[in-house]
């Protein structure tokens, strides 16, 4: 995976950053440094998935780790992760299979799995050929 340039604030900057933001620990709020990723990062990291089957916050953590933050923004990996889903579920149907392999991150019996393009059983079949 290429190493991306990360800027220091969200304020006006396209994705991906890495910004310290506030979160609880017992009750204190205290900083943490948070990475922002970019659909681009977030494709190649998932086409790193293993077969068979992952755990997105795997990929989150393994962002992180990579480039410096303490954590992945959860909400900004599922908006991403859902358009990513969009293109490769659209693009697959329309015969291209060289399409980002979102379903390997996506646990076909969770809700998540239902609210993706496809659905879960679109995501079922692409695990059980990867299987095969």
């Amino acid at each position: 995976m290429a190493v991306v340039p990360f800027v220091s604030s969200p304020d006006g900057q396209e994705l991906p950053f890495v910004a310290n933001r506030l979160h609880s620990v017992k009750g204190e709020r205290v900083p943490q440094r948070m990475l922002y990723p970019s659909q681009a990062l977030l494709e190649a990291a998932i086409a790193e998935a293993p077969r068979g089957g992952g755990a997105l916050s795997a990929v989150r953590r393994s962002m992180a780790v990579r480039y410096g933050a303490e954590v992945t923004c959860p909400v900004t990996t599922q908006r991403l992760l859902r358009d990513i889903a969009a293109a490769a579920v659209k693009a697959w149907e329309s015969g291209d299979h060289a399409v980002t392999p979102f379903w390997r991150v996506v646990d076909p019996e969770t809700p998540t799995a239902r609210l993706m393009p496809g659905g879960a059983a679109f995501i079922r079949a692409r695990r059980a050929e990867e299987a095969a």
